[in-house]
């Protein structure tokens, strides 16, 4: 193209000749794609493209790492369109202990194929293995501060730290929740490299800093240094009644460590337009405010608070890696505001807690295409997931939520059984279920499972009652669980039978009186 343009500007004949060369090319470029086309049609024929990913996977499913990752990589180069290859990629490094480049290629096919079959279980998992990444190179980068290079020459990669929150305790949470959304807002900008959250976390922790720690002419450039970013954001937020303002601060790292300051006030219940009044500041300050379409700053998470309060609590157990409790608090924010984006994607990327403590081979059990194949293969890897580590409530707990995450409630039935097979116990199986399933679960649903297979109906009624959420607060009411046909007894009256509920045998070691037990 390059020697067009000199043609184009030579003179009439050569421009003509060029456009006659451009014309004749662009039409045998158009015939090999339809010759691609009909390849792909033509049960005979099998593209470049298919023909290498399916070289991989073959590969891949021999263990041939070495072969499977040049085919995959080719494939990727050759037609970056395709999400197999860094799917792949992406195992394959992990399997080898390249979590760097794990990671990359995840991030890869999340952005190509963002509802594909792995998708959910890499979404979560890439949460974990970027925290592991950024612990180990806060440490790494610490210990080896003085040979480090310097800060990126990039002058658009900016880290932004969480913002202090002063005033009602309440509200204590706010800061999380906005420098949150502040992240969520400047990723949209293709112009910006935005630092993870989870590295700014780790190596401040690392580092023993809070963030009201950073605005110096020291610290500043020390962090942006071991981020590698050229601009650290802090900031706080003051809450008086129904007034609120957001102060932050924009520090260049190297050089005179220049410092722009940004602020927004405005009633309470508009802490959505403050902080896009923020973003559009740190925006303007980094000097691409004339670049970023404003429609997108236009676009409002939410305006109800309550959804935004759960959010922040969210980010807040998130960051303690108290998944769990993470998860319920952002699905008090998509219940209170459905239409809550950025707390939907949340937590989308945050693990269960019965994926902590994976390994990188039990990662890679879970994905498509690896062990059993067919509709059953979910419960030979549940099996598997059963004695990962010796059997445990944690590996119960592990096993039942990776095989009913994403909705998979239909698997439950089969879960109680094949749990109960190997050895666990009904109750702590039945109570597991209802405490993994979520809302897809009902008591109804397990009651009927567990009487199929043979558990008492007494042992079940405990399981019910004992089931809680994230928050230690019962599940269920006792309305709801009185509602319960299953418990009941064949002449359509409460299951209280004292026999049945006197003794109820936990494990190999305990019995329990659970005779005051009685279903209302």
């Amino acid at each position: 193209m390059a020697s067009f343009f000199k043609q184009k500007r030579s003179g009439g004949n050569s421009l003509a000749a060029a456009m006659i060369w451009s014309a004749s090319f662009f039409a045998l470029f158009g015939l090999f794609g339809l010759m691609e086309g009909m390849a792909s049609e033509n049960p005979g024929g099998i593209p470049a493209q298919e023909s290498l990913v399916q070289e991989g996977l073959g590969f891949y499913r021999e263990g041939k790492m070495e072969e499977a990752e040049a085919a995959f990589a080719e494939a990727r180069d050759a037609y970056p369109e395709n999400p197999v290859a860094p799917n792949y990629l992406g195992r394959i490094y992990l399997s080898k202990g390249r979590r760097e480049e794990a990671i990359s290629e995840w991030q890869a096919y999340l952005r190509l194929a963002p509802e594909d079959e792995d998708a959910s279980r890499i979404r979560k998992y890439l949460t974990l293995l970027i925290r592991e990444e950024a612990i180990a190179y806060a440490g790494k980068a610490l210990a080896e501060e003085a040979s480090l290079p310097g800060v990126s020459t990039d002058e658009r990669t900016v880290a932004v730290t969480d913002f202090i929150t002063m005033g009602n305790e309440q509200y204590r949470l706010l800061g999380k929740g906005i420098s949150a959304l502040i992240v969520h807002d400047l990723s949209k900008v293709p112009e910006l490299q935005v630092v993870e959250r989870i590295r700014i976390q780790s190596l401040l922790e690392e580092m023993a800093l809070g963030a009201s720690q950073l605005m110096n002419q020291t610290t500043a450039p020390r962090v942006g240094k071991l981020l590698k970013a050229r601009h650290v954001a802090a900031g706080s937020i003051g809450t008086d009644g129904a007034m609120m303002q957001i102060a932050s601060a924009l520090m260049e790292t190297i050089g005179k460590s220049t410092i722009k300051t940004q602020e927004a006030e405005g009633a309470f219940d508009t802490f959505y337009t403050l902080e896009k009044i923020i973003v559009r500041r740190i925006i303007e300050d980094l000097g691409i405010g004339d670049e970023f379409p404003p429609l997108l700053l236009e676009e409002i998470p939410t305006r109800n608070l309550a959804a935004f309060l759960s959010f922040s609590e969210g980010v807040d157990y998130a960051d303690r890696e108290q998944y769990d409790k993470a998860r319920a608090s952002l699905e008090q924010a998509i219940i209170a505001d459905t239409e809550f984006d950025p707390a939907r994607e949340f937590q989308a990327e945050t693990p269960l807690s019965g994926m902590l403590g994976m390994t990188a081979a039990q990662m890679l059990a879970t994905l498509s295409g690896e062990g059993d194949a067919g509709d059953d293969g979910w419960l030979s890897l549940f099996r598997e997931m059963l004695g990962w580590g010796g059997p445990s409530d944690a590996a119960l707990k592990r096993a039942v939520s990776l095989s009913l995450m994403d909705g998979n409630s239909a698997r439950a039935c089969d879960c109680l059984q094949a749990a109960m097979a190997t050895g666990y116990d009904p109750y702590a199986v039945v109570k597991t279920l209802l405490e993994e399933g979520g809302n897809n679960l009902t008591i109804e649903d397990i009651c009927a499972c567990a009487t199929g297979a043979g558990v008492m109906k007494a042992v079940i009624a405990k399981a019910v009652t004992d089931a809680a959420t994230p928050f230690d607060e019962p599940m269920f009411s006792m309305d709801e669980i009185a509602q319960c046909q299953c418990l009941r007894g064949t002449d359509g009256l409460p299951y209280t039978e004292a026999d049945a509920l006197k003794k109820i045998k936990i494990d190999d070691t305990e019995t329990k009186d659970y005779s005051s037990i009685i279903i209302p």
